[in-house]
């Protein structure tokens, strides 16, 4: 409607949607179909605008939208997070996760309430150009302190299975364990696909009830 709205096309759209990505995750999915909605609009309306100008309307859509119009896997975003500087020397790095998705909903507006009460406790620990370079040296899964998401301790506070796969993580000797988002999605930064698959294979064994995934950043 954005575009439509602003562009004035000739032709209409029907759009079904047909969800991989699990909803509610924390993971951006929403934020991904909304660029990829407006990244087809373009090509189908032969509106012809750069990306730069398709990010500026993304922004009005949500903050994190700008990000997957860029299709990269590593961008800095700044201001509130709709500013998007993509990270192009980091194309060929590759990272794997192991994701995992306990069986409970995450309100993001309750934790967005929260996280206003918990504003002293949000100062982030460690510095992006030191975190950038360590992607660049692929040596991630050796800089824990680099990694921090103020939403975490909110999530963790009010879910309690959130902060099980957390513990669970760390008691599997993972150091790299992270919130993606709001939550409840928890992630852990593995060194192999080997590696990733295997513990995967375990967790999902163990915790049924759990969404288990061992995925990779995609390389361009």
């Amino acid at each position: 409607m954005l575009l439509r709205d602003t562009f004035y096309p000739a032709g209409g759209v029907d759009i079904k949607i047909f969800k991989r990505i699990p909803v509610g995750a924390g993971l951006g999915g929403g934020s991904s179909n909304a660029a990829s909605v407006l990244l087809g609009l373009n090509k189908l309306w032969k509106l012809n605008l750069p990306k730069a100008k398709l990010a500026k309307i993304a922004s009005c859509v949500g903050s994190d939208v700008p990000f997957f119009i860029y299709e990269k896997a590593f961008a800095l975003g700044s201001g509130r997070g709709e500013k998007i500087e993509p990270l192009g020397h980091l194309n060929k790095t590759k990272l794997w996760h192991l994701l995992i998705v306990p069986d409970i909903h995450v309100s993001t507006p309750l934790i967005y309430r929260h996280w206003d009460s918990f504003a002293g406790l949000t100062k982030p620990p460690g510095n992006v150009k030191i975190l950038l370079s360590a992607l660049k040296k692929k040596s991630l899964t050796l800089k824990p302190d680099l990694l921090f998401n103020s939403l975490e301790q909110v999530t963790l506070r009010l879910y309690t299975q959130a902060r099980k796969v957390k513990g669970m993580l760390s008691e599997l000797g993972l150091e790299c364990v992270l919130m993606s988002g709001s939550g409840p999605a928890i992630f852990a930064l593995l060194n192999s696909e080997k590696k990733a698959l295997k513990m995967a294979r375990v967790i999902r064994a163990k915790y049924r009830s759990w969404r288990v995934f061992a995925v990779h950043t995609v390389t361009g």
